[in-house]
C-alpha cells in the first residue's frame, strides 16, 4: 500500500499553491512562478506515466538488431545512414516516442 498523496499528487498540490501566489507577485516574479510551475506539472505528468524502462527501448533495440549499448545514439546514426528509411517498425516507435514525450512537455498539443 502506497502512502498518498503520493509524489505526483504532491507536484501538483504544491503547483496550485505557486500558481495562486503568483497572481499576488510583480511582473517579473510571477513569470518566474508560473515557469516553476510548468515545471512542476511536466514532472508530475513524467512520473504519472513512469520512467524510461528496458521494456520502452525493446522494440528499438530489436529494430536496430545489434543490442547497442546506446540505442538512441544507435538509432540516430541508422536514420543518418539511411539504414530506416522507410521502414515502417522505426516509424511507428518514432512516432510513440514523441507522442509519450509530447504527453509529458505539452499535453494540449495532442
Amino acid at each position: 500500500m502506497r502512502d498518498r498523496p503520493n509524489g505526483a499528487e504532491l507536484l501538483h498540490l504544491a503547483r496550485q499553491a505557486l500558481r495562486g501566489l503568483a497572481d499576488e507577485l510583480s511582473e517579473d516574479r510571477r513569470y518566474t512562478a508560473l515557469m516553476i510551475a510548468s515545471a512542476m506539472a511536466m514532472a508530475a505528468r513524467e512520473i504519472e506515466a513512469g520512467h524510461e524502462s528496458e521494456a520502452a527501448t525493446a522494440p528499438l533495440r530489436a529494430l536496430l538488431g545489434d543490442e547497442p549499448e546506446e540505442p538512441l545514439k544507435a538509432l540516430a546514426q541508422a536514420l543518418r545512414n539511411g539504414r530506416l528509411d522507410g521502414h515502417p517498425a522505426a516509424h511507428a516507435w518514432l512516432s510513440s516516442e514523441v507522442e509519450g514525450r509530447v504527453k509529458i512537455s505539452n499535453p494540449k498539443r495532442l
